[in-house]
């Protein structure tokens, strides 16, 4: 795991050793990829992906819906049937937590994995391109996502478009911003600092650590997204 867990990172492979060795011990053996940023456990196919961050371990994995249990750093839908969820972890005090939902994911992933070999027909949600993700969703919700993409593309026109962390994103010196669409939100993935900044105006919104919820039924406050995203243009 040397490109993973180098540099500053390196503290941190004690506990992902540790995690893995709770998990094998629960779920059975699985197989290890290492990337260029990230660790992907697969068992025909991949379950759980965990990075190495300088203040601690990112464990990413799908759930069926997007929830808040245990505060994640990140939720998005980004299929039909699957939202990820991104948490930081830094001991082992929640491990039977993570563990009981790491084994959840593992079946779902396998339960689609099955899916698609029975059904080809069904529809592949991987996207590329912010265009190809906000094409998954109904009209209305497609409606809110443009407006959100051009209110940033706006604020941060030097901004370049991508996929990142399966989410619609503008990286301008490194990832700036990250939108998208759950069932009755969208939300808007700043980092915690911006978080901390906006904290008073985001007072009538549901938060976490590094994201903010702006649910379908009321307009979506594109001033703040907007002054979000230049503030972290000044900070780029």
């Amino acid at each position: 795991m040397s490109r993973v867990f180098s540099g500053v990172r390196a503290p941190w492979l004690p506990l992902y050793e540790e995690l893995r060795e709770t998990a094998q011990n629960t779920l059975g053996m699985f197989e290890e990829h290492e990337t260029a940023g990230a660790v992907i456990w697969r068992k025909n196919s991949a379950f759980v992906e965990i990075a190495a961050k300088k203040d601690g371990l990112v464990i990413a994995f799908p759930r069926e819906t997007v929830f808040d249990e245990m505060n994640p750093v990140k939720a998005a839908q980004t299929s039909k049937n699957r939202a990820v969820h991104y948490y930081l972890a830094t001991g082992n005090a929640d491990f039977p937590w993570f563990i009981e939902h790491i084994g959840e994911a593992y079946r779902l992933t396998g339960q689609e994995k099955a899916a698609a070999k029975k059904h080809s027909e069904t529809p592949h949600y991987t996207t590329s391109t912010i265009d190809e993700y906000i094409a998954l969703f109904p009209g209305d919700v497609q409606a809110v996502l443009q407006k959100v993409r051009q209110t940033i593309r706006d604020a941060a026109p030097l901004a370049v478009e991508k996929i990142a962390w399966q989410m619609p994103t503008f990286y301008q010196n490194g990832n700036l911003i990250h939108f998208a669409a759950a069932k009755t939100h969208v939300g808007i993935y700043p980092g915690a600092e911006a978080m901390t900044h906006f904290a008073d105006r985001l007072a009538d919104y549901k938060t976490s650590k590094g994201a903010a919820q702006f649910p379908f039924v009321r307009p979506v406050p594109y001033d703040i997204i907007a002054d979000m995203t230049a503030w972290l243009v000044s900070r780029a």
